[in-house]
């Protein structure tokens, strides 16, 4: 959910998105200041509850699961980098490792 907080010291307001489990949870405004929560009319939901939903701050949205994000990835064009899993990072790296072997082998 999307929940409204203002500032009273630096009168600044903004938005967060966090979950409905932690809506009592104090939110800090970038002056350092404790904000306070803004109660109104308006009520946003960011879809249905997913286990896996989460805010990417780097896509500046939330994603429900894996393949919502990779299909937010494919859908902008970006790579993904860092999320690569143990067993093929170690099968890229030995092939890498090799393919430097064989063009060492065969300059000498």
């Amino acid at each position: 959910m999307i929940y409204e907080y203002a500032c009273d010291q630096c009168v600044r307001q903004f938005e967060v998105v966090k979950p409905m489990s932690e809506s009592s949870r104090m939110e800090l405004c970038e002056c350092g200041a404790e904000a306070r929560r803004l109660y109104s009319a308006r009520v946003e939901h960011l879809g249905a509850k997913v286990k896996d939903q989460e805010y990417y701050h780097s896509l500046g949205q939330v994603v429900k699961s894996d393949r919502h994000r990779r299909e937010i990835i494919k859908r902008y064009g970006l790579v993904e980098v860092g999320n690569e899993k143990p067993a093929r990072a170690r099968h890229h790296m030995e092939k890498s490792r090799l393919e430097r072997i064989k063009k060492r082998w065969e300059e000498d």
